[in-house]
């Protein structure tokens, strides 16, 4: 299964540690995963665990006005027609809303879940 992991921020502290935890355990089973940040200090630990890491800025949670938010839906699309996405696992519910909204936009239902936490 293709998944995409979507964070709006990926940090070496708190719950940004857990999106790449849950990713390796994935991939280990089998599953192709991709993931989508603003950024942070963890993308560097992702990369070296070889995951892919596409950075939208407009991820970031200081971005949620309309034209950032309609930015960053728009860049997520091109990342769902990229990789093609089984499923989105979000790590907090504004950057699993956006993906799913682009997803729609391409004509796809894909089928999403958050992990939530703290």
């Amino acid at each position: 299964m293709k998944i995409l992991v979507v964070r709006s921020t990926v940090t070496t502290h708190g719950p940004g540690t857990q999106s790449l935890t849950i990713a390796k355990k994935m991939r280990e089973d089998g599953h192709e995963l991709m993931f989508a940040t603003s950024g942070g200090s963890l993308v560097e630990h992702i990369e070296k665990d070889e995951f892919t890491v596409k950075i939208i800025p407009e991820l970031s949670p200081y971005k949620h006005q309309l034209i950032p938010v309609l930015r960053c839906i728009k860049k997520l699309r091109v990342v769902i027609k990229e990789f093609q996405p089984d499923i989105i696992h979000g790590h907090n519910a504004a950057a699993t809303l956006l993906t799913y909204i682009a997803g729609i936009l391409c004509g796809k239902n894909i089928p999403s879940c958050t992990s939530v936490r703290g």
